[in-house]
């Protein structure tokens, strides 16, 4: 059976008023930020989008912070930062995903 060839994974943040409020990853930046603003424009009860609504951001920009090869090592990387936070400062504006390695 042939595997499927893995492309680039990306980790990105998005932030609000210099302060990192959500951490994600994608194979495409530019879709991923359309659904993300897709979102929020529709109105979606998400925890990020209703916070960015009450700062009175309708325009979510994607920063990228770091480039994979491997999709599962960016997951992992993105619940260590997420798991972090929880631990931690609380900052960021979403759960805490299930952690697996799919």
């Amino acid at each position: 059976m042939a595997r499927k060839k893995q492309g680039k994974t990306y980790l990105y943040k998005v932030e609000v008023g210099g302060v990192t409020r959500y951490i994600g990853i994608t194979n495409n930046l530019k879709r991923r930020e359309t659904q993300h603003n897709s979102g929020l424009s529709k109105g979606e009860k998400k925890e990020l989008y209703d916070f960015c609504r009450e700062e009175g951001i309708y325009k979510i920009q994607l920063i990228e912070m770091k480039e994979f090869k491997i999709r599962i090592e960016a997951k992992r990387y993105e619940c260590f930062l997420i798991l972090c936070d929880y631990f931690g400062v609380k900052r960021l504006k979403q759960k805490v995903p299930s952690i697996s390695d799919r």
